[in-house]
């Protein structure tokens, strides 16, 4: 079992970047218990943690906005008024 320094120093830091709807479709569990994870009441089982740093790397969640799909000047994205 990994210890728990590698979850409280790689993906904790993070999960201020998500939602607790997208904790728990990431991991499975509860929304209250994606809660807690969240706010660093609790430390999810190790088979969740890949699933957890998976969501915090995928670009929806880093604040990219090319990560979501816009572009501002691709000709599709804008809108004329």
């Amino acid at each position: 079992m990994p210890p728990d320094s590698v979850y409280l120093e790689e993906i904790v830091p993070h999960l201020d970047r998500v939602t607790v709807p997208q904790i728990a479709n990431a991991t499975g569990l509860s929304s209250g218990y994606a809660s807690m994870i969240r706010r660093g009441i609790k430390i999810p089982h190790p088979r969740h943690w890949k699933a957890l740093k998976e969501l915090i790397e995928s670009p929806a969640t880093t604040g990219s906005v090319t990560g979501l799909g816009y572009d501002p000047h691709h000709e599709t994205t804008r809108m004329e008024f």
